[in-house]
């Protein structure tokens, strides 16, 4: 998912994951600053 767009933010890299999901560097374009973006597995919320 390496230099994808998610609404107005750019994934720049993958900063780390879990069992319940993955955070991903990301340049914000409207704010013009870094974020960080969580993004939750599927398989997170089912018990």
């Amino acid at each position: 998912m390496l230099s994808e767009a998610v609404s107005c933010n750019k994934i720049l890299e993958k900063l780390g994951g879990g069992n319940k999901g993955v955070v991903h560097k990301a340049d914000d374009t409207g704010r013009k600053r870094t974020v960080a973006l969580n993004f939750l597995l599927a398989s997170a919320g089912a018990s």
